[in-house]
């Protein structure tokens, strides 16, 4: 089975940089506008990529970075 284990974002939406391991499961908890929605549109982003719109950058003059680690491939 597969397992996402490990996100790296770089400069997307409110993440100007955020390295969060993951286990099988991970609550993302937290007040509002913190980035928890931003933490999966971003996963959301590597698995099904899109052209990234303005809002998106945290900089627009810096590019947007999003790495996963995945167990099991």
């Amino acid at each position: 089975m597969h397992e996402i284990s490990f996100v790296y974002i770089e400069n997307f939406r409110a993440c100007k940089k955020v390295c969060l391991p993951l286990g099988a499961y991970t609550p993302l908890v937290g007040q509002n506008n913190t980035g928890k929605s931003a933490i999966l549109e971003a996963i959301r982003w590597v698995l099904r990529p899109s052209a990234l719109n303005t809002t998106d950058f945290n900089d627009p003059k810096v590019p947007v970075i999003v790495a996963l680690m995945i167990k099991g491939i």
